[in-house]
């Protein structure tokens, strides 16, 4: 994924999945999972992993993202 055209392409086949999926909880599930890891596939970085974080940890933090709108938690996480 060294050069734009490459990432151009992943992100418009991205695009045209998600479009093609009907349901609207399927579609959002699969956007938080492909586009997020774009910027790091972008600059030659492999996907994160969670592995070593605390489920309670990483649970609170989407819950934070998702229903009070901070990232605060999350971001801790993800640093």
């Amino acid at each position: 994924m060294a050069t734009p055209q490459l990432l151009e392409e992943y992100f418009q086949r991205c695009l045209e999945i998600a479009t093609g999926i009907d349901d609207p909880f399927e579609q959002s599930f699969f956007a938080l999972v492909h586009l997020s890891y774009l910027p790091l596939i972008k600059h030659n970085l492999c996907p994160l992993s969670f592995i070593n974080v605390p489920t309670q940890s990483y649970a609170e933090g989407l819950l934070g993202v998702h229903e009070l709108h901070r990232i605060e938690l999350l971001r801790d996480i993800y640093l």
